[in-house]
């Protein structure tokens, strides 16, 4: 009796045991509030059904609108029932108007067959949305709508395939029992549009041609003068025929004939398609139509305003450039003060400054300064500043004819006069190509250390910039993202950060981007994307840098490993750093298009040969060690081969050696001018990114001066 007494009792036991665990477990998910229960109730994979459940209809009431959006989405996929509608429809007055999870809400309710419902939170959306990819979505779903309630949907769905660009929220009218519903013309449009949109050319080619005929014939002949539909065609016809002629006098002669009665706006835009593309057609014929070719650019950026002014007059300068050199300077001088957006242009003037320093005009590269000087992009002219004061200062640009040109000189002033003003304007230029607000780093940093200013000094304007919002900070949003972070739910968090990243302040994104990096030993892809959110951070927020966010952007990963192999091979670990980061962004298992593996991204017979000189036949390059030493030792060789120019050397891990020594054979330029004379622009910007990067190191981690790195990288 006794024994059974005490059986009876640690059965109790046993019951009241696994009734704590039980209440342990959900209250787990209740602590920190209803937002953090339910991020954890989203991260755990191992809850059932109704405890997942129990999680998400409570995250419902949350007063952070990220929050209940995404509770109410995973609610209603888990079960669409009436308590869970209630609670979706009484929160949806708090939904954040911008956030893509809302046309998911909607899709959900028309897939169940819950139109009120859908239809009251599709108006609302209509309402309360600004976003344009809401939008986008919400108009998909209005056609969806209609025609789950058997209602005539054709003028909404005109809209939804014409106002714009295709994409996913289209993928739905894309059935063949659907298409072939529709009368002829308007089949033909969205065959036209999907075709276009999966670059299937020839198709879309052929459906051009038919429906061209075809919308001639039909009440609705104005479509073929849509701009959507227009530059479709314009890209069935430049990519899916090579009857370049006839098809150039197609778009040329439409742009000539097509109807006045279209409005001011429409007129323009069907005369800027049409001119371009008879253009961008026609160029594909060969140079025998050049001339030609240019007139009708012309005639198209002459109609054109913004952004199409821009494209349009970009291919101009881009062919003439292949025509004459002094030609498009030319065009230079005279449009530049119409660009819209300036740094559209910049690969162009990135190709007259290698040419001109390639070539040695060195008066003309400084023509062009004068040229572009306060109207290019802030980079290309920090480019062109700095490369002509260091032209100047080694002798290369006549001083008299410089002086003649600034307003630095002086009538009948003395040598010692004019040697002061030469000096004032290198040091001019100098302080463009620093202060200039721009984000190439690399300038900067050469800027600096002419200027003999401390590097430190710098930090705040490495990456300074112009941007054209004003800084936010949407606190919810946060909240959202560091509890994602937090709990393993990466993906998630990475793909709202960059969606609103310029609404983060670099506080919680160097702390989202700390979570990534702690889990980047199990995941290796979360290094790579800490150091894009980074990136991605600065490059949208007008703030002023701290150190924290930079090394967030610069991180020392696989720092043993780094330390190991630099004091083995004796190399500066910041140029390990520099070299891993820019080659594999720290992702050791990645592997490039061209075959080149791991994290010093190293190609196969390259390390087959570094593996026999190291006595190795058994390695493994996405193991991080051995890619580490054997990037550091290729390195190291380049280095020794190179008479220990670090600019040489990381210019040969990106070209060859044997490139790089037949383009440094009859140099006498120093490094630096050098470096803007190498004929290819991937290992151009491929020597400024790792340059740049190995400063950053030297000067987070290592206490290097501005004069100290640029000494250690150029000669």
């Amino acid at each position: 009796m006794i024994f059974l007494k005490a059986k009876n009792s640690f059965s109790f036991f046993k019951i009241g045991l696994v009734i704590s665990i039980i209440f342990l477990n959900f209250s787990c998910y209740a602590q920190g509030g209803r937002e953090e229960g339910f991020v954890q109730a989203l991260a755990d994979p191992n809850l059932s059904t109704k405890e997942r459940l129990s999680a998400y209809t409570r995250a419902i009431q949350s007063k952070n609108p990220y929050i209940a959006e995404k509770a109410t989405y995973e609610s209603l996929v888990l079960n669409p029932s009436g308590a869970v509608l209630k609670a979706s429809k009484k929160s949806s007055t708090k939904f954040h108007e911008n956030n893509l999870i809302l046309p998911k809400l909607v899709e959900l309710h028309i897939e169940a067959g819950r139109i009120s419902e859908a239809q009251e939170l599709l108006e609302w959306s209509f309402q309360n949305t600004q976003n344009d990819a809401v939008l986008l979505s919400i108009q998909a779903l209005q056609v969806r709508l209609l025609m789950a309630e058997k209602k005539d949907f054709q003028k909404e769905l005109i809209v939804l395939f014409t106002e714009g660009d295709i994409g996913k929220e289209h993928a739905y009218f894309k059935s063949e029992v659907f298409l072939e519903s529709l009368p002829i013309d308007l089949a033909l449009l969205l065959r036209l549009r999907f075709a276009v949109y999966e670059r299937n050319y020839g198709f879309a080619y052929r459906t051009a041609e038919a429906f061209i005929e075809n919308i001639q014939q039909s009440e609705r002949k104005d479509l073929l003068y849509k701009r959507s539909i227009l530059s479709d065609i314009g890209k069935a016809f430049l990519y899916g025929s090579t009857d370049y002629e006839t098809n150039a006098s197609f778009f040329e002669t439409l742009a000539r004939t097509f109807p006045r009665s279209l409005d001011m706006t429409s007129h323009s835009e069907v005369a800027f398609i049409s001119y371009f593309y008879a253009a961008r057609i026609l160029e594909r014929s060969g140079s025998m139509y050049n001339e030609q070719v240019l007139s009708l650019y012309e005639l198209s950026w002459r109609e054109a305003i913004g952004a199409d002014f821009d494209n349009a007059l970009w291919y101009y300068l881009n062919l003439l450039e292949k025509i004459s050199l002094p030609r498009l300077i030319q065009k230079i001088k005279e449009t530049i003060f119409d660009w819209h957006d300036p740094s559209y242009f910049s690969d162009i003037l990135e190709r007259i400054s290698y040419r001109l320093l390639s070539s040695g005009e060195w008066q003309l590269f400084y023509d062009v300064y004068r040229i572009i000087e306060n109207q290019a992009d802030s980079e290309s002219q920090a480019r062109f500043a700095y490369l002509s004061a260091r032209l100047i200062q080694i002798g290369l640009l006549s001083a008299e004819d410089v002086l003649a040109q600034s307003s630095f000189a002086l009538e009948g002033e003395s040598k010692e006069v004019a040697s002061e003003r030469l000096e004032e304007l290198v040091l001019s230029l100098f302080s463009k190509a620093f202060y200039e607000n721009h984000s190439s780093l690399y300038y900067r940093i050469l800027a600096a250390e002419k200027l003999d200013i401390p590097i430190e000094d710098t930090e705040g304007s490495f990456y300074s910039k112009k941007l054209t919002k004003k800084n936010t900070v949407d606190t919810a949003l946060e909240e959202a993202i560091l509890l994602y972070a937090k709990y393993g739910l990466y993906d998630l968090a990475y793909e709202i950060f960059l969606e609103h990243a310029s609404e983060i302040s670099f506080k919680t994104a160097s702390a989202v981007a700390e979570y990534f990096a702690r889990a980047g030993d199990e995941n290796g892809k979360l290094y790579p994307m800490s150091i894009r959110l980074a990136i991605r951070s600065v490059q949208s927020r007008d703030e002023a840098l701290q150190k924290d966010i930079l090394e967030k952007m610069y991180p020392r990963f696989f720092s043993e490993e780094v330390a190991e192999f630099a004091a083995a091979f004796s190399l500066e670990e910041y140029l390990i750093y520099a070299l891993i980061r820019s080659e594999s962004l720290f992702e050791k298992k990645v592997v490039s298009s061209a075959g080149a593996i791991g994290l010093a991204q190293l190609m196969k017979p390259t390390a087959g040969d570094i593996a026999r000189k190291l006595g190795l036949s058994d390695y493994d390059l996405g193991d991080a060690a051995t890619n580490i030493r054997f990037g550091t030792f290729y390195l190291r060789e380049l280095l020794d081969r190179l008479d220990g120019s670090a600019l040489l050397a990381l210019s040969s891990y990106n070209a060859g050696i044997t490139r790089v020594r037949n383009w440094a054979r009859n140099n006498q330029l120093p490094d630096d001018l050098f470096l803007e004379t190498i004929p290819f622009a991937e290992t151009r910007e491929y020597s400024k990114k790792i340059l740049s990067a190995a400063a950053l190191y030297a000067y987070l981690y290592y206490d290097l001066s501005s004069h100290e790195i640029v000494a250690a990288l150029l000669q």
